[in-house]
């Protein structure tokens, strides 16, 4: 059985465009964020590109292989650099930030 959201990004084009979400976006941008941050769950990568393009140090991941390569295309399109982790270890103080995507979307 095929994974739904790789049904969904296996299109060409980008299922929510490649500019950053607007909240995301203007929480980075607010708070001037620097560091480490996460992003469980980003899909087609728009949200890494945007906080490696702003000097954040980027750890993103999903469930869907097809989300992961267009993410990664996006990245070296747009000179982000995503470290794409499938397991990360937490340790206090490990990330500065996190947003929660069901909230931002």
């Amino acid at each position: 059985m095929e994974n739904l959201w790789d049904s969904r990004f296996k299109a060409k084009e980008y299922v929510y465009g490649t500019l950053p979400n607007v909240f995301f976006k203007t929480t980075i941008d607010k708070y001037n964020l620097k560091g480490k941050i996460l992003l469980p769950a980003e899909g087609e990568g728009r949200n890494a590109v945007y906080a490696a393009q702003k000097g954040m140090d980027v750890y993103a991941f999903d469930t869907s292989i097809e989300g992961k390569n267009k993410a990664m295309k996006l990245a070296e399109l747009n000179a982000g650099d995503i470290c794409n982790k499938q397991k990360v270890l937490f340790t206090k103080d490990a990330f500065m930030a996190l947003l929660d995507k069901k909230k931002t979307n």
